[in-house]
């Protein structure tokens, strides 16, 4: 199995991520090895958060080490802020990360912030780096942030493959609206599926698989955020639910990864 979306940090304290610059990364790596290990899991993607982590090359040695074997790759978030934010996209890529990602709600993005999103998309893209926006739907700004009006500007002007990050949460449908309009987008389940079980985004999150195919949707946890052991549960509960075919089962837990993520060993 593929988990697409983990956060580097042991406790569920979501202000540590955006400062790792004393984060125990052996000890992390160590404990999520043993839980992958345990539940099946072949290799992770890892989101940092952290944009100075480009200016750390301690760090980065062990995030090389880690990726090297096979077991993770890593995407990075960048500082809308920075006055050079464009340049580092390419240091990213330089720097080994895989992927950027982007965060409506944390990174605080309106409308008038589209173009220069769409600058860093763009630039991934040129650089190498697949592209995935958090989609999730909350937090006390949620009328003030919101990630799928930003991807619909965006999508006509990426190649992709795109991944939308918890499939949209309540806004499920609207996630599976826009990827019936752009091949190259994706829906991904981490927190959202485990989180909506039992309420009636649960019954949308299945229509969606129905209706788009199970090549569109992909795992993900969300861990810490999400236990991988809670999340894989979840998962197996929804599939017997909603009746998805061990066939369509393997798409979304792996199959799919390894197919439009070239660089993941088979």
């Amino acid at each position: 199995m593929i988990d697409m979306f983990v956060h580097p940090a042991l406790e569920s304290n979501e202000a540590d991520l955006f400062d790792l610059s004393n984060f125990n990364w052996h000890r992390w790596l160590e404990v999520t090895v043993a839980e992958m290990d345990r539940h099946g899991i072949a290799a992770s993607g890892v989101c940092v958060m952290d944009d100075g982590i480009l200016d750390r090359e301690a760090d980065l040695n062990i995030l090389r080490e880690a990726a090297a074997s096979g077991r993770f790759w890593f995407n990075w978030m960048p500082d809308l802020r920075q006055a050079n934010a464009l340049q580092r996209v390419q240091l990213a890529a330089e720097a080994g990360f895989r992927s950027l990602a982007f965060h409506s709600y944390l990174q605080k993005i309106r409308s008038e912030d589209y173009e220069l999103v769409a600058s860093l998309a763009m630039a991934g893209e040129k650089a190498g780096l697949f592209n995935g926006f958090c989609s999730a739907y909350g937090s006390k700004r949620m009328f003030d942030y919101c990630s799928l009006p930003l991807v619909a500007a965006l999508m006509d002007r990426l190649t992709g493959p795109v991944f939308l990050y918890h499939a949209g949460g309540a806004r499920v449908l609207e996630a599976m609206l826009m990827c019936e309009m752009w091949p190259q987008l994706y829906l991904e389940t981490s927190f959202s599926l485990g989180y909506w079980r039992g309420s009636s985004v649960d019954g949308d999150l299945a229509f969606s698989l129905r209706k788009l195919g199970a090549s569109r949707v992909l795992f993900g946890s969300d861990a810490p955020f999400m236990p991988l052991s809670i999340a894989l549960k979840d998962h197996r509960d929804f599939f017997a639910q909603h009746d998805v075919s061990s066939a369509d089962q393997n798409l979304v837990l792996g199959g799919n990864a390894r197919r439009l993520l070239r660089f993941l060993k088979s």
